[in-house]
């Protein structure tokens, strides 16, 4: 493996040329018009803010549609609550189907409650869809189930899933957006070290045997690491419990119900107290980014500022640059 250089040949598209390019990949890949609108939709989202759940998922064909998937179906309803079965459908499709239903719910009822199962595919960068309903005036929470892929602290088999949540809240400006796996790498940036022949960090994964490794494959082949220890470790814990036995996905050993998604929206005026909230909300925002510098540290960050910079910049230009190898390979989906 190669130490990490960030000096792999790049190439230029406009953004109606990848956008075009992303199509002709996922029509090759047999997705039906409206899953291709979404599924384009989500990883762009991704791709142009620096997310490792962009347009990687195309070469590793972790969009490919199910040829056994039946029609998404609810099977409980409530005014709060509701689960639906993804019946093998993609996850990104499935997970818009669950946001809708919970934004139908907390518009009604003040919270809406949406427990997912029945997926294969991975649902993208969850925080496009926490950032939709943040867009409409709602709290959004999604915790996410994955394969399993991640140790537990203290152990070097793979247990949880990358298991990432997110959070998004509106305020008087853009909505508050944070999007994180509980992994300390993520599997498809694992799977970009592996294509760029990079290294990994040492402190990120373990092989097969239980050994530390930098080799992004062998890491893929054994287990990641949590993130932050024992805490991340325990976090993660949560999202497993949320996502597999409570919303009915998959725990470790056991991939009968595939990957179970829960997402939460609420009505920020659920406790009375909705009349200022995104005004206390950005108030508190901005106390944050005008805090004191840690010694040695840059300006205080909020969470989700340099993504946005970096989709607004490729909004004003309408050009993106990536990785050359990146779209010899969609290319080579598309041309099939």
């Amino acid at each position: 493996m190669n130490p990490p250089t960030n000096m792999s040949p790049t190439v230029e598209l406009s953004l109606a040329e990848l956008t075009d390019l992303v199509a002709a990949a996922l029509t090759a890949l047999g997705l039906s018009e409206n899953e291709r609108h979404i599924v384009t939709k989500v990883l762009l989202w991704a791709e142009l803010r620096g997310n490792s759940q962009g347009l990687g998922k195309i070469p590793a064909r972790a969009v490919s549609p199910n040829p056994n998937a039946s029609e998404i179906s609810v099977s409980r309803r409530t005014a709060v609550v509701t689960q639906i079965d993804g019946n093998l459908n993609l996850g990104m499709v499935v997970m818009e189907r669950a946001v809708d239903e919970a934004i139908r719910s907390a518009n009604n009822a003040s919270i809406g409650i949406v427990g997912t199962r029945g997926t294969t595919t991975s649902t993208g960068a969850i925080g496009y869809f926490t950032e939709r309903a943040a867009k409409l005036g709602l709290i959004c929470i999604i915790f996410g189930g994955t394969p399993k892929a991640v140790a537990p602290f203290g152990s070097v088999d793979s247990v949880f899933g990358t298991n990432p949540l997110s959070f998004a809240i509106p305020t008087a400006n853009d909505p508050l957006l944070v999007d994180m796996g509980t992994s300390a790498a993520t599997w498809f940036g694992l799977l970009q070290s592996d294509r760029l022949n990079e290294a990994i960090s040492s402190d990120l994964a373990f092989d097969s045997t239980g050994a530390a490794t930098t080799d992004p494959g062998e890491a893929m082949r054994g287990a990641i690491r949590a993130f932050g220890g024992a805490k991340g470790s325990a976090l993660a814990l949560l999202i497993e419990v949320l996502t597999g036995p409570l919303a009915g996905g998959a725990i470790a050993g056991d991939e009968t119900h595939q990957s179970g998604n829960v997402v939460i929206a609420l009505d920020p005026d659920l406790f009375g107290f909705g009349a200022d909230f995104s005004v206390r909300t950005s108030l508190l925002v901005e106390q944050i980014r005008h805090s004191r510098p840690a010694p040695g540290g840059s300006q205080p960050q909020i969470p989700g500022d340099r993504s946005r910079a970096a989709f607004e910049e490729t909004m004003r230009t309408g050009r993106v640059k990536l990785d050359k190898s990146l779209v010899e390979a969609i290319h080579a989906i598309a041309d099939e």
